[in-house]
């Protein structure tokens, strides 16, 4: 029944992205940088304090974060339009890469230990689209 608000730590421009850590009560949030607007962040707010930080930033065209299971976070950064890393962040600076997706990432969930996953990639091909899904 309370509200708090949280000002951006001042290295963001905005967010685009907000994931709840509700087993540790901070929040995470995703967006690109003032400065040059370039690169992706990864700001965390712990609920108990209100205290800040940035885990991580990243050149970027584009990216995603999400609740990583095993990981506190998972950031994805397309480094180029057709090419997406995914690195996985347990705290201020440490980042972990996990691997490349040579496709244009649309939607991606793992599982909570990253055993398994799911990305949905986008396959342009001019005026036809195409899904199909592979299973390995």
């Amino acid at each position: 029944g309370r509200r708090h608000e949280y000002r951006l730590l001042p290295w963001f421009s905005g967010t685009r992205y907000v994931v709840a850590d509700r087993a540790r009560h901070r929040v995470f949030y995703g967006g690109f940088g003032s400065a040059t607007g370039d690169s992706l962040g990864v700001g965390a707010i712990t609920l108990n304090d209100g205290k800040q930080a940035l885990w991580a930033s990243h050149f970027a065209e584009d990216g995603r974060i999400w609740a990583g299971g095993t990981h506190a976070v998972i950031m994805a950064v397309a480094e180029t339009q057709d090419s997406w890393a995914l690195y996985a962040m347990d705290g201020p600076g440490q980042v972990t890469p996990l691997g490349t997706v040579g496709r244009p990432i649309v939607g991606f969930t793992a599982s909570a230990d990253l055993s398994r996953a799911t990305v949905m990639v986008r396959d342009y091909r001019a005026d036809a689209w195409l899904n199909k899904v592979v299973v390995h």
